[in-house]
C-alpha cells in the first residue's frame, strides 16, 4: 500500500526540483552565495602583497577547514607567513586577514601601536547578552575601566591573602593523586588537576566552595566543567560562514550558540545573581574574593568605575572561562615532562627541598619567589604547550612598519604562540625540553615578543600571575612529597595531541605514575 504512494510523493518531488525555474533558481542562490564569499578574492594580489590564493568557501584553507585541527591550521598560516618574510596575506569568510610571524611586527601590533588594534574581534561579531560584558569582548573606554577596575585582585597584596587557602588546596589535590595512584597504579593528571583548579577559581571568583577535589560528581563541580566545553571544528565552520553574512541577517544568530556551554553559563549567571542579592541584603556575609571587589565598585564615587550586575557577572564567568583550562593544562604538561625528564625533576627537587625544608611545611609567597627554577621550568613548559592563536583586529587604518602595506579597518591579524615558540630560528633544538633556556642571564637572547603564552601588550592575561602561582604551588606540593614517572598508559616522550579540542591536550588524558619519595 505504501510502495505506490511513495513512488508518488518521490515523481513529484523529483519533478519540482528539476523544473526549469527550480534549477534557475538554484543555480542563481548558488552563484551568488559563491559571489558574496569570494568578492575579497583578489584583494591582496591587487595589492601586491604575498598571500595565500583563495579557495572557497573558507578561505584559504577551503573544505579543509572543517577537517584540521586548529594546531594544523594556524601552524600552516606561520610558515606561509615565515616563508614570505614575516606576514603574509589571506582571505577568510569575514574578509582579509594576516598571519604574522615576525617578532618586531607582533611587537608593533600588540603593543607599539596598540591604539590600531584596540579589539580582538570586529564589533560586527560581539557575543550577545551578559557574555558581550567580558572584558574580552569590550571595546574602547569601558574596556579601559573595567581592566582598571579588575586588575587589583591580582596584586602581590591580594595573591599573599590568596595563598594560604590554595597552597591547602595544593597539599589535598597532591595526596589525593599518591592515594589515587597507590589504588590505581596511573592517574589521568588531567582530571584530578582540573578538581583542584575549578575549586580555586569558583571560590575566588564566585565565592563557592566546588568541592571538586573529594567530589568531582558535586553539583557546582559538574556545571563549572560545562563552562569548559570547547565547540569542535564543525561549529567554529558554520560560525565563520554566519560571521559573513550581512549585518541585517547575521544579527538573527545567536553566536554564544556556536562558542559557549549554554546549560553551565545559564547556572553561573543565575547563581552569581543570587549572590549579588544575598550579599547586599547581608553585608555581615562580605567575602574578599574577586566578586566582592567588583561589587564594591558600585560604591565608587567615579561614575565609570561602577559596573553593573550583568558586567560583574560576566567577569567572574570570563575568570573561569580562561583560568581553567590554561592552567589545568600547563600543571598536566609540566607533569607529564618531568616524568619524562628526571634530571630536571631531581634539580627542581632539589631547589624545593633547599627553599622548603622538611621542619617548614609552610609555603609563603617570599619562599615561591625564591625558586629561579622553577620559573624556568614553568616557562620551558608553557613555550612548549601554549595557546594554539591570538588575534587582534584593526580598528584604524595601519601601515606595517617599512611597508607600503595598509591593512582596512576590520582586518584580522593572526599570531601562532606555538609555531612561533617552536621556531628553530629563535628556540635551537625547539622540541626538547630545556628549562635553562629561561635562565634570568638568558632573557636578551631572543626577541621579547618571540614568548606569547600570556598575550603581549594592553589585551595581555589579567590573571597570568594567579595562574602562575596556582601552578607553582601543586608542584611543589607534589614534588615535595612525590615523584613523577612515566606508566603504560602515558605513551612515549612525543605526546599525540587530541585533534577536537581546542586547546593543546593530549588525546585521552596524561597518565603518569604518583610515586612517594
Amino acid at each position: 500500500m505504501l510502495a505506490p504512494l511513495v513512488g508518488q510523493w518521490t515523481s513529484r518531488l523529483l519533478s519540482t526540483v528539476f523544473r526549469p525555474v527550480t534549477l534557475w533558481l538554484l543555480v542563481t542562490l548558488v552563484s551568488l552565495v559563491y559571489l558574496y564569499l569570494s568578492r575579497y578574492r583578489s584583494y591582496w594580489s591587487s595589492r601586491n602583497v604575498p598571500h595565500i590564493p583563495y579557495r572557497f568557501p573558507f578561505g584559504f584553507s577551503g573544505w579543509e577547514l572543517v577537517k584540521q585541527t586548529y594546531l594544523e591550521s594556524n601552524m600552516k598560516l606561520y610558515w606561509k607567513a615565515k616563508e614570505a618574510g614575516g606576514y603574509i596575506g589571506f582571505i577568510e569568510p569575514m574578509g582579509p586577514a594576516l598571519a604574522v610571524s615576525d617578532p618586531e611586527l607582533i611587537k608593533a601590533i600588540m603593543m607599539t601601536d596598540f591604539d590600531h588594534f584596540t579589539i580582538r574581534k570586529p564589533k560586527s561579531i560581539a557575543e550577545h547578552g551578559v557574555q558581550s560584558k567580558m572584558m574580552t569582548n569590550l571595546h574602547g573606554q569601558r574596556w579601559k575601566d573595567v581592566r582598571s577596575t579588575s586588575t587589583p585582585v591580582f596584586s602581590t597584596g591580594k595573591l599573599r591573602q590568596m595563598l594560604p587557602a590554595l597552597a591547602e588546596q595544593a597539599a589535598a589535590i597532591a595526596d589525593q593523586m599518591v592515594l589515587e595512584s597507590k589504588a590505581h597504579g596511573e592517574i589521568n593528571i588531567n582530571q584530578l588537576v582540573s578538581r583542584y583548579t575549578t575549586n580555586n577559581i569558583i571560590s575566588v571568583s564566585f565565592g563557592l566552595d566546588a568541592d571538586s577535589i573529594r567530589r568531582p560528581d558535586s553539583v557546582v563541580a559538574s556545571k563549572a566543567a560545562q563552562l569548559s566545553q570547547r565547540p569542535s571544528m564543525k561549529k567554529l565552520a558554520l560560525l565563520s560562514l554566519i560571521s559573513a553574512l550581512p549585518g541585517c541577517i547575521r544579527k538573527r544568530f545567536e553566536i554564544r550558540k556556536f562558542t559557549k556551554n549554554n546549560s553551565g553559563s545559564s547556572c553561573f549567571l543565575s547563581v552569581t545573581k543570587r549572590i549579588i542579592q544575598e550579599r547586599r541584603a547581608h553585608p555581615e556575609k562580605r567575602r574578599n574574593d574577586f566578586l566582592q571587589l567588583l561589587l564594591d565598585t558600585q560604591q565608587s564615587p567615579k561614575p565609570e568605575c561602577r559596573l553593573t550586575d550583568d558586567e560583574i557577572t560576566a567577569q567572574c564567568i570570563l575568570f573561569y572561562y580562561v583560568g581553567h583550562d590554561s592552567t589545568t593544562h600547563a600543571i598536566a604538561w609540566a607533569a607529564r615532562l618531568l616524568a619524562f625528564h628526571p634530571a630536571v625533576q631531581q634539580r627542581l627537587q632539589a631547589e624545593i627541598d633547599d627553599r622548603l625544608p622538611p621542619i617548614s611545611d609552610a609555603i609563603t609567597y617570599d619562599t615561591l619567589s625564591s625558586m629561579p627554577y622553577l620559573d624556568s621550568v614553568l616557562m620551558e613548559t608553557l613555550r612548549l604547550y601554549p595557546v594554539a592563536q591570538l588575534s587582534r583586529c584593526c580598528t584604524r587604518p595601519y601601515t606595517l612598519p617599512g611597508t607600503e602595506v595598509t591593512l582596512p579597518v576590520n582586518t584580522m591579524v593572526y599570531f601562532s604562540p606555538y609555531a612561533l615558540q617552536r621556531d628553530p630560528d629563535l628556540y635551537p633544538d625547539p622540541n626538547s625540553f630545556v628549562p635553562d633556556r629561561f635562565r634570568k642571564e638568558l632573557e636578551g637572547a631572543r626577541p621579547a615578543h618571540a614568548f606569547l603564552s600570556f598575550g603581549a601588550g594592553p589585551r595581555r592575561c589579567i590573571a597570568q600571575r594567579f595562574a602562575m602561582l596556582q601552578t607553582k604551588l601543586v608542584l611543589v606540593a607534589l614534588l615535595k612529597r612525590c615523584s613523577l614517572e612515566p606508566g603504560p598508559k602515558t605513551g612515549g616522550p612525543w605526546p599525540e595531541l587530541d585533534p577536537s579540542a581546542g586547546t593543546l591536550v593530549e588525546k585521552g588524558g596524561t597518565w603518569l605514575v604518583v610515586k612517594s619519595r
